[in-house]
């Protein structure tokens, strides 16, 4: 019923801008209902300037993905643009808004899809992207919709597959949830489906596999750069306590790595002394790193 009314709202909207007839409304009404969030896809025209003009807002800051978001934008303030552009902007806004932790950027990046599908209704791009923003504000049946409008046409998009499995995770449906995070595993494993996937077989109660899960996919951000989100895997693979070699050197190089030296070292230490053969090369690589670390203390004296 709430998706029946959302949609006439909407098509009353655009009748009062456009001047459509009661006819036209409603050969539209039918195609409208079958997707929910349909006001967002297709705002109005009086909100497109609107949103244009958040999209286009300069970023505050000068990193490279600041950079990313003022050179699309100035592509897109000198010429229409296409809705492949106005999603690549969307996407941009999100990365900005995650690195800097400022949820409202993700109104920009809502600002975007809304431009973006109004050129282009349906862009597998710009639904991703709604998507995603949709997530975000917790509104997670309109998600789930967008996701599977993705998936409909194309079963491998791993944003739509990420988006479908944390949508129906909170809606509560665990077991489309969990075989869409094992599609995801299937069909492009890397850092997005571990993660989904350790998540999940906590909440099975399945910790063991969840552990490794979660140090492999901790050991992959380190690898990456990602230190801060290593961390967060590393303490929820240590979380119950496990005594395996591998799990402590993992976590005690990314906290070294992170300049929490004692502590790293500790761990590191633990890990050699539960099983100084633990790993062909983590062994090595363990000893290696004390070693590096005794040297600045020697040449200190």
């Amino acid at each position: 019923m709430l998706r029946r009314t959302g949609c006439l709202f909407a098509c009353a909207a655009l009748s009062g801008l456009l001047g459509c007839t009661e006819r036209s409304r409603a050969e539209a009404a039918p195609a409208e209902i079958a997707s929910t969030g349909r006001s967002a896809e297709a705002p109005a025209p009086s909100s497109l300037d609107a949103a244009r003009a958040l999209a286009l807002a300069a970023p505050a800051g000068a990193s490279a993905v600041d950079r990313e978001i003022e050179a699309l934008a100035r592509r897109l303030a000198k010429a229409p643009g296409g809705a492949d552009l106005w999603s690549a902007l969307g996407h941009a806004w999100i990365r900005k808004a995650r690195a800097s932790d400022d949820p409202s950027l993700y109104r920009r990046a809502r600002a975007c899809a809304e431009v973006a599908l109004a050129l282009a209704e349906g862009d597998r791009a710009s639904l991703d992207l709604l998507g995603l923003v949709l997530l975000h504000e917790r509104r997670f049946a309109e998600a789930r919709d967008a996701a599977e409008r993705v998936l409909s046409r194309d079963q491998g998009d791993a944003l739509a597959l990420g988006t479908l499995s944390d949508a129906a995770l909170e809606l509560g449906a665990f077991e489309v949830a969990a075989r869409t995070a094992q599609r995801m595993v299937d069909q492009r494993p890397g850092l997005p489906s571990y993660a989904r996937a350790a998540t999940l077989r906590w909440l099975q109660g399945d910790a063991a596999t969840a552990i490794y899960t979660e140090d492999t996919l901790a050991w992959a951000l380190y690898r990456a750069g990602k230190l801060a989100e290593a961390r967060r895997a590393s303490d929820r693979a240590l979380a119950l306590g496990t005594r395996d070699a591998r799990l402590l050197y993992h976590a005690g190089s990314i906290r070294i790595a992170l300049g929490d030296l004692t502590e790293g070292e500790r761990l590191v230490r633990a890990a050699l002394d539960l099983n100084p053969g633990f790993d062909m090369t983590g062994a090595a690589e363990a000893e290696q790193l004390l070693a590096q670390r005794k040297a600045p203390r020697r040449s200190a004296r």
